[in-house]
């Protein structure tokens, strides 16, 4: 047991989150996720969703319910899929698909919660959301957290981050390009 609120909860009572505090929490699932797709076989969640993370008194966040959880098979044979609508990858959608499901359906419900935290619409209630999310925090967030969370949400699964890690990896890429720029700003901005 965690004692908490589920993320679902804070966001309904709270609106939506600052990039920064989406940030931090984003990253928090993400070390998590991390962890579990580098056991050997991956283990891969499946069902990422707001109202499967807890926010601790703390202020940190968890993640519960593993029960759509699987180790990833390399022998041909299908996992099996689940996964909440409006979450869920649309690998995880197709069952004639004859791809495995693997850590990109993760990385795609990190995109779609992030979406959440930044926007506050729940992504389980329609399809538009995503459209309606953009919306609502297009143009106050970083440009680098937009093109991560799009790249995570890209319909085809080879043009997603591979794992979390490499989502991670992103981040903190994007977060050194930040610190370099603002520097050269600042540069120029003396000099003038």
């Amino acid at each position: 047991y965690i004692e908490g609120i589920t993320l679902s909860s804070y966001i309904k009572w709270n609106s939506r989150l600052n990039e920064k505090k989406a940030g931090e929490w984003g990253r928090e699932i993400l070390e998590i996720l991390a962890f579990l797709h580098e056991q050997q076989p991956p283990v891969i969640y499946q069902d990422l969703k707001a109202s499967n993370i807890i926010v601790t008194k703390e202020g940190k966040v968890r993640i519960i319910d593993f029960g759509a959880s699987f180790r990833m098979r390399f022998d041909g044979m299908m996992n099996r899929t689940a996964g909440t609508y409006g979450y869920a990858a649309p690998e995880q959608y197709r069952q004639e698909c004859d791809e495995l499901i693997g850590p990109q359906c993760d990385v795609y419900a990190w995109g779609k919660l992030m979406q959440e935290m930044l926007s506050g619409i729940d992504m389980g209630t329609q399809e538009s959301c995503s459209e309606q999310a953009e919306a609502v925090y297009g143009g106050e967030i970083s440009y680098a957290m937009d093109r991560i969370i799009r790249k995570c949400l890209s319909q085809r699964k080879g043009e997603r981050y591979s794992t979390a890690r490499d989502v991670i990896d992103a981040m903190d890429s994007e977060a050194n390009t930040n610190r370099r720029y603002d520097l050269y700003i600042w540069g120029l901005k003396v000099c003038a």
